[in-house]
């Protein structure tokens, strides 16, 4: 994984840890929920990831992929990518449709009973799930910049981990952190540049 993926999750750890508490009054405590992917998410989200390949390899950014060859074969063909970009951004995700010569249920399938495994989750649910205080201490210490910066804020925050991505991100519409679990990496690192 590069550096800029690297740097980018404690940002987004940053940003969840430092956004947006206004509007939740000083005796409340933020909720943290974490939970990894689940099936359709994980393969609706590595079937974005692959359709965003060309962007990826034109800014030098390294993804995590499933080493599974038929994973490899879409992420390294134009011709799959394509057909993939024209599925998201119509939003069908009919099994019956074909990402040129694969069939989407198919692909599915092969992601489902091959590729996902809640158990890769593992590590980095134990290892969130040990510093979700932390997470709660600095997200009810900095209430004070809120008024201030003016901050959106949400009484509830969802870390969610994906095992296939460049790094993580964090939706400012709805306070979901989505962070990149991989064995490439320690979470335990990217926790520690955050504190």
């Amino acid at each position: 994984m590069n550096q800029k993926a690297i740097l980018l999750s404690p940002l987004i750890l940053l940003i969840f840890a430092a956004s947006n508490l206004n509007g939740i009054s000083k005796k409340e405590s933020v909720e943290i929920i974490i939970r990894p992917q689940e099936k359709q998410e994980a393969f609706e989200s590595l079937m974005w990831n692959i359709s965003q390949m060309p962007f990826y390899n034109e800014h030098g950014y390294e993804i995590d992929l499933p080493s599974h060859k038929t994973f490899q074969k879409l992420a390294n063909s134009d011709v799959h990518i394509a057909a993939i970009k024209k599925i998201i951004e119509a939003d069908l995700y009919s099994e019956k449709l074909y990402v040129h010569d694969i069939q989407l249920g198919e692909l599915k399938r092969i992601f489902e009973s091959e590729v996902y495994s809640e158990k890769d989750f593992e590590e980095g649910i134990q290892v969130l799930t040990e510093e979700k205080s932390t997470f709660i201490m600095a997200g009810n210490r900095l209430r004070s910049f809120n008024e201030s910066w003016n901050l959106k804020s949400f009484p509830r925050y969802e870390v969610v981990l994906t095992m296939y991505g460049v790094g993580g991100s964090f939706n400012s519409k709805s306070g979901t952190v989505i962070i990149l679990s991989s064995k490439k990496w320690t979470l335990k690192k990217i926790l520690h540049a955050v504190q």
